[in-house]
Order: C-alpha cells, then structure tokens, then sequence
C-alpha cells in the first residue's frame, strides 16, 4: 500500500491487513487472514492491537517509548558477546 510521505504507519495497519488477498497453496478454503502480524514501533497502537486480535491474528508489535529496565537487563544478557583470545 503506498501512501503520502507523511502519513503514519499506524494510520494504515488495518487497511494493510484487510488488503490481503487470500492465500493460496493448500487444498480447500483459502486462508484470509494472517496468523500474525510482525510490525515496528510504528506500528504501535492498543486500538490497532484489540481490532487484530478481535480478527483472531495476534500482534507482535514492538511497543513504544523508552525500555523497561527488564527489558535492559534482559537484552544485556542474551547479547553475544565475542569469546576472549588465548
């Protein structure tokens, strides 16, 4: 979907979603709608997020603002790190 340069993600997420065309390959019906949707922040919004999952396709929308200090602690751990030299 194309849209002017100053428009908002967030603004288009359900018209993306509803764009969709149906999805081809298996036997029977085909499937209209996504398991998922994967977005970045720009994608954030709670009533973007209640309208997906009234739709049965969960969202794995990046949340915005600053970090939680979970989040940190946690992203500080899993992070590879390189492994010392002899």
């Amino acid at each position: 979907m194309t849209t002017a340069a100053n428009v908002n993600d967030v603004t288009q997420t359900l018209a993306l979603v509803d764009g969709i065309p149906p999805l081809a390959g298996k036997s029977g019906r085909p499937r209209r709608r996504p398991e998922a949707l994967l977005g970045d922040k720009g994608y954030d919004s709670n009533p973007n997020r209640r309208e997906l999952r009234r739709r049965r396709i969960l969202p794995v929308i990046s949340r915005k603002g600053p970090r939680t200090s979970r989040a940190w602690a946690n992203s500080a751990t899993s992070s590879s790190r390189p492994s010392p030299s002899r």
